[in-house]
Order: structure tokens, then C-alpha cells, then sequence
């Protein structure tokens, strides 16, 4: 029985589009996808990718099959347009193919952990088969949108497949409006009747089937050798819904409530891993296809929120650390934006030139080819990227000490780093680079880090940069004006006395300093707060 898919997208979701794509391939690399491009640049796109196996067809394809489509295109917004279009593909996809028996329509935003095979030959007979929400308790409001979600709907070329089909696209050019009204919603509610009527509906109850935020909560996530479990059964596809392009560029993405606290697989082994992926697709697919850059940014721009009034990004707190610290360094949209510069650093090669880490990294070699570099909170390993731009002839043991976010897209990244969200790294193991990025202070008893960070130092601790002042050192709360609204983070602003005291008492000897730019004029505090480096080295 010939089985094809069909989908569709416009360049926004290409980046989601490729990697759902991909990863159906790695479980079905024969059956043939029928995807619908709804932009002229994401058919431009996808025809010079030339995906094997993909049937790439414009809009205007199937206007001209459906010329009924065009007598409510002015009356929908783009969205509820493309949600009449759903039934409609399924149908185009029958009449372009005689041979094939059965077409599954799937969203562009599933991504594929198991083969589909299973689910296909345990509906195989069945007339139409579609996936419950199965909400979670506390999102069960949520059912006045439907029973069942239109993520993955299989139909057979049969007397019943194809009369639903065809009461589905009458419906849709009836009424599909993104609102709730007589018991309609969408292309969506009309499927909480098909079980009345179509006897042969199949409905799929395996709960790794269109997984997704909505119902993730009611389950258990596992993996066992390198595969994913949804209770006992294996997660076929997640439906990544609830991933978005901010107005700064950043992804930001929804996880289920009952998993974001427990840091479960599925945000550690599942989502992140996708995000990253995700990320990279997208930096890949703007790199090669320049006019995908600019018309995402174009729309962002035309859709993004009134700029924020200026205000200064520095605010004194005071001499203490605050009982309420602030540090979103951890959510969501600072995780994108460090993933984002990781790619742009890549790209880039590494940055400019940095004759001074290169001269460093030098001196810690010591005609050396190999060294040992603990990066400290050194995000997704931008560092190891900046270090062998600085000196392309050295071997780096790379370990970056993180937050267990940042470690986990890490990994995906960048396999050539060693990743450890627990400190004991610098407790058993000495390293001839301890680099800490301008992070130092944000350890509330940044003394003791320093403390730990010496004693981990083999030959050299350098703090590149660190933000110092000519007074006794002070906490700032930081909320830079290209950041959402209540983002930043609380940092030390370091007495440079007291640093240097601090440093000199762990035994590193102070090798010298190289002043930055000045960062910022606190009222409180007569002087102006500034950037350097400094370099410590370890008494041979």
C-alpha cells in the first residue's frame, strides 16, 4: 500500500520544516513528501535544496486545482487562509497520484524520534485516523478548541476516507476563522464530530504520537539506550508548538510546567537538543540564502513590540549581595541569544584576531601542542571557538563548567567540548587555563570562587574581562534596553583593590593588566566603573 505525506510552511518555519524532514527521513527514507510552499522564497528555497524524495509545489498550484480557494482568500487572514488549505492538500495529493493509497498530513513543526511505521500498520485499515489533544488537567479549558489536533491525520483513498475529506474542505470554505464561534474553531473543531459519523475512523492512542506541550504533563519521559519512551510507549514524533521568533531575534520556546521544575528528560534530552538544532538550521539556511535573513528580520521588525522608553542599563544596588537576586541569564530568550552568538562567532571563524590570548595561550603552552582550558560559565563553549582562532596550531582539552541549560544544547553544538553543570571538575583536576569571561561576578561569594577557580589553576587564571572600580566593590543590577522587559541580572562591580587582594591571597601572582573601555558613572560611588583584563599566573 503506497503511503505518502503531504505538509506545508512558508520560509519562516523553514528552518522547523528541514529538520522534521530530516528526521523522518532517518525512519522513512522512501515514502514520498508532498510539501505545499506558501512563500516564493521557501519554494526558491527548497527547489535548490532539492530533498530527495520531496515533491516541492507553489501555492498557486493549488489555486489553479482548486479555484474555489480564491473566492474566500480576500474574505481570511494569512492564517485562517492557510488553515482552509488543510483539507485541500490531501485531495491535490490523491489526484496527483493515482498510486498512492493512504496520504498522512503532518505539521511542519513535528520532529521524528522513532519510525512512524508502527502507527501507520496499526491503522492501516482504518478509513481516517487523527490524535487526541488529551490535555493535561491544568490546561483542560483548552478542549473548546477541539477534541483532536490536526498535527498528524492520516486518510485512505476509500469511499469514506474520501467523502470526510471532501465534507472537511466544503466545511473549511465555509467558515475557518482563528476564533471560537457556534461551536467552530478554526480547521480544527470540525474533527470533535468524526468519530459520529465515520464508523472506520481510527483514533491513535499511542501516546508518542503528536506529543506535545498541551499533553506532556500527563506523562512520564524516559530514554533507554539512546531512545525516548512516552510511558511505555516510544515517542514517534514531538509536535514542537510554542516555539517562536522574537522581535529580537531569538527563539523563545514553551516548556510543560510539570517538566520546566523537574528538568526532566524531556527538557534535557529532548527539547533543548531541538532548540539548538533548531538554532543551527536556521543560522545554516541564512548563511546560504541570504534573502531568508532579511525577510524574516523585515517581518520581525514590522511586528515588534514599541521600542522601551531609554533608561540606563546600570542601576547600584548596593554594597551587599541582594537577598532578591536577578540573573535571567537562565531563561528562555538569553539561552537563544547565547546560541545565536555562538553560530555568529562560528561563522565568523572565531571572531577577530585576539593577539593577546593568542600571546597567552603561548605562554601557558610552554612549546607545548596540547592544553588543558577549564572555561568557567563559558556558555555553549564560545571561548574554545574565540582560543583556536587565537592559535590554530593548538590542541585544546576544552571542559566548560555551566548551568545545566547551556550544557545541554552545548553538547549538540559543539562535541568537541567537555560540558559539567556540577563544580567537582575544579575540586579533582587542575587545568593549565582557568578562563573566566566577565562571570566572576555573578557568584554572590565571589571571593570563595575565586578561591576554588585558583586552586584549579595548573599555570594561568585569567579573568577576560572583569568589571572593576577605583572604590570598595558594590552590586549593580544590569538590564541592557535590547533585553525584555524585566530581564538582567545582578552583578559585582569589583573594588580593584579588593580583587587583587583576594587573588594575591590564593598565591597566583598578578602578571599584569590591560584597561578596557570605561562601562559606566554610578552616582553612589564617585568614579567611573570600567573593564580590564587581568592576567594571574601560578608561582613555578
Amino acid at each position: 500500500m503506497k503511503h505518502a505525506y503531504c505538509t506545508y510552511f512558508d520560509h519562516n518555519y523553514l528552518p522547523r520544516a528541514l529538520l522534521m524532514l530530516r528526521s523522518l527521513r532517518t525512519y522513512d527514507a522512501e515514502s514520498t513528501v508532498f510539501v505545499l510552499t506558501l512563500s516564493d522564497l521557501c519554494h526558491l528555497a527548497l527547489q535548490r535544496l532539492a530533498l530527495p524524495n520531496v515533491t516541492v509545489m507553489a501555492l498557486v498550484e493549488l489555486e489553479q486545482a482548486y479555484p474555489e480557494l480564491l473566492d474566500v482568500k480576500l474574505g481570511r487572514s494569512p492564517i485562517e487562509y492557510i488553515f482552509t488549505l488543510t483539507p485541500v492538500l490531501p485531495l491535490y495529493v490523491f489526484g496527483a497520484d493515482p498510486a498512492v493509497e493512504r496520504v498522512t498530513y503532518i505539521d511542519a513543526d513535528l520532529y521524528f524520534y522513532s519510525s512512524p511505521q508502527p502507527v501507520l500498520d496499526a491503522t492501516a485499515t482504518a478509513s481516517v485516523a487523527i490524535t487526541p489533544h488529551n490535555f493535561a488537567p491544568a490546561l483542560s479549558e483548552k478542549l473548546v478548541y477541539g477534541r483532536f489536533n490536526v498535527g498528524w491525520m492520516t486518510y485512505r483513498r476509500c469511499p469514506e476516507g474520501l467523502d470526510c475529506l471532501k465534507t472537511y474542505k466544503a466545511n473549511c470554505l465555509a467558515w475557518c476563522h482563528d476564533r471560537l464561534e457556534d461551536g467552530k474553531f478554526a480547521d480544527q473543531k470540525y474533527l470533535d464530530a468524526w468519530p459520529g459519523i465515520y464508523p472506520g475512523l481510527a483514533i491513535i492512542t499511542h501516546k508518542g504520537v503528536n506529543t506535545a506541550l498541551w499533553n506532556a504533563d500527563n506523562y512520564a519521559f524516559t530514554e533507554r539506550d539512546g531512545k525516548f519512551f512516552v510511558d511505555a510507549d516510544p515517542l514517534v514524533c514531538y509536535h514542537y508548538h510554542g516555539v517562536r521568533v522574537e522581535a529580537d531575534g531569538n527563539f523563545y520556546f514553551l516548556l510543560p510546567e510539570g517538566h520546566r521544575a523537574a528538568e526532566s528528560p524531556l527538557v534535557r534530552r529532548i527539547i533543548r537538543p531541538y532548540v539548538a538544532r533548531l538554532l543551527r538550521e536556521r543560522a545554516e539556511l541564512h548563511r546560504r540564502f541570504p534573502a531568508l535573513a532579511a525577510a524574516e528580520y523585515a517581518s520581525l521588525r514590522f511586528h515588534s513590540p514599541p521600542p522601551r522608553p531609554p533608561g540606563r542599563p546600570w542601576r547600584f544596588v548596593g554594597r551587599r549581595w541582594p537577598d532578591k537576586a536577578v540573573n535571567t541569564l537562565l531563561g528562555d530568550s538569553a539561552i537563544s541569544a547565547a546560541t545565536i552568538l555562538y553560530f555568529n562567532l562560528e561563522a565568523s571563524g572565531g571572531g577577530k584576531a585576539d593577539d593577546l590570548l593568542g600571546q597567552i595561550i603561548a605562554r601557558v603552552a610552554q612549546g607545548r601542542s596540547r592544553i588543558s582550558v577549564l572555561d568557567w560559565l563559558g556558555g555553549m563553549g564560545h571561548g574554545h571557538l574565540i582560543a583556536k582562532h587565537a592559535a590554530p596550531d593548538m590542541t585544546f582539552d576544552w571542559h566548560v563548567f555551566e548551568a545545566p541549560a547551556y550544557c545541554d544544547i552545548g553538547q549538540i553544538l559543539n562535541p568537541a567540548v567537555r560540558f559539567h553543570e556540577s563544580s567537582a571538575p575544579m575540586e579533582r583536576q587542575h587545568y593549565d587555563l582557568v578562563w573566566v569571561r566577565g562571570t566572576l561576578g555573578l557568584d554572590p561569594d565571589w571571593r570563595q570562587a575565586l578561591v576554588r577557580l585558583s586552586q584549579a589553576t595548573k599555570h594561568v587564571l585569567l579573568l577576560a574581562p572583569v568589571m572593576v572600580h577605583q572604590t570598595r566593590s558594590f552590586v549593580v543590577a544590569n538590564h541592557p534596553p535590547e533585553w525584555r522587559d524585566g530581564a538582567g541580572l545582578n552583578t559585582w562591580i569589583f573594588g580593584e583593590q579588593d580583587l587583587l587582594e583576594a587573588a594575591a591571597s590564593t598565591g597566583l601572582r598578578n602578571m599584569g593588566e590591560v584597561p578596557g573601555p570605561p562601562i559606566e558613572e554610578f552616582p553612589e560611588v564617585p568614579g567611573q566603573a570600567m573593564a580590564k583584563i587581568m592576567v594571574w599566573a601560578r608561582e613555578d
